[in-house]
């Protein structure tokens, strides 16, 4: 699933941070971001299924119903797929963010 960056981003808030410590200065050569994307992927695993995975697998263990939602802020993330390797997402935002800037 390709999604378009929106809101504030990391990168961003450096290149401001970077333009304003420059006191007034011409800044000759400064690169400029002309979009980003992100890729996720389509797996999906939710705080619940991973509390009954970690039920399953360590049946010792108690965690409390809702925990890791609670502790982490998190209801559900991404999960690449087995083949699926971090080149392969970097690859597919970039594909989508040259569609978007049209390099």
């Amino acid at each position: 699933m390709l999604a378009e960056f929106r809101g504030d981003v990391v990168m961003g808030v450096a290149l401001r941070e970077l333009v304003r410590s420059a006191d007034n200065r011409q800044l000759e050569g400064v690169a400029r971001l002309r979009g980003a994307a992100v890729y996720l992927p389509a797996a999906v695993l939710t705080s619940e299924e991973l509390e009954a995975r970690v039920r399953a697998q360590s049946p010792g263990v108690n965690i409390p119903r809702d925990a890791v939602r609670r502790i982490s802020g998190v209801k559900s993330r991404h999960i690449a797929a087995d083949d699926e390797q971090t080149s392969d997402l970097a690859a597919a935002a970039h594909s989508y963010s040259r569609r978007q800037v049209r390099i």
